[in-house]
Order: structure tokens, then sequence, then C-alpha cells
């Protein structure tokens, strides 16, 4: 007696056609996609990061902190790194970038003006001298 073992392909119920590019425990509809999407870096200024560390370091509440992070997208390593910056005076030295901004521009303005009113300075000085030796001039004619 002959039994007739029939080989099934890969995918295939009995008396289905064999589907050789999707196998049958992945639905059509539920096939994972093959690109890796990625997300894009967010940059936090400086005041929001203040702003998020004072609300979890003022959190009471149980299940508090981790509301917070939920809600604003952060996670507790970004949290983490922030505290670091902020040990390290790296959030207070942006503030002091925008001040030292602020004053180049100041001094730069200063020293403009400055060499503007040593040229009108240098300027007088001739006028001064020459009516100076006009002066003497014109008394040493009356003598």
């Amino acid at each position: 007696m002959e039994h007739s073992k029939s080989k099934k392909k890969f995918g295939t119920d009995e008396g289905a056609e064999a589907t050789e590019s999707v196998p049958k425990f992945f639905p059509a509809e539920k096939i994972p996609e093959p690109e890796v999407h990625t997300r894009k870096k967010k940059y936090h200024t400086r005041s929001f990061k203040l702003e998020i560390l004072n609300k979890i370091d003022n959190c009471t509440v149980t299940g508090g902190i981790g509301a917070i992070l939920r809600k604003e997208g952060l996670t507790s390593s970004t949290v983490s790194s922030w505290r670091k910056q902020l040990a390290d005076g790296k959030l207070e030295a942006q503030t002091d970038e925008v001040k030292n901004a602020a004053e180049k521009q100041t001094i730069l303005k200063l020293l403009k003006e400055n060499s503007k009113l040593k040229r009108e300075l240098k300027k007088a000085q001739i006028v001064i001298d020459v009516q100076k030796k006009i002066s003497q001039i014109l008394d040493l004619e009356k003598e």
C-alpha cells in the first residue's frame, strides 16, 4: 500500500495555491514596512529646559513626573542630561553667550564712536593751533 504524502508548499492551505512571495502567517494588510523611520532631533530652548526641570522638582504627586514626561514627549535620560548641563553651568553659559554677543555689539559701536570723536578732536586741535599762530602773527604786527 502506497501512501501518498503530498508535499505542501510553504504558506499553503489544503486546496489553495502556493503563495511564494508572502507567507500565510503575514496577512497582506499586516506586512511590516521594511523602511526604518528616524525621528528628527528636537532642540529645546534654555527656558523650556529650566521650566521642565522646575516642574519636575516641584512635583509632589505620585506618578506626576512620568505624566510630565509623557505630556512633553521627553525621556528620563533627556531630563538627566539637562540636570547635568545645569550642574555644569552650561545652561547659564548660554545666557552669558547672549550677553557677550550684546556686549560685543555695544563695544563695536563704542569703538566706532570713539574713533570718530578722535578724528573730530584732531581737527579741532589743528584749528586751535592755526588760531594761535594767527593770533601770534597779528600780535607781532601790532608791535
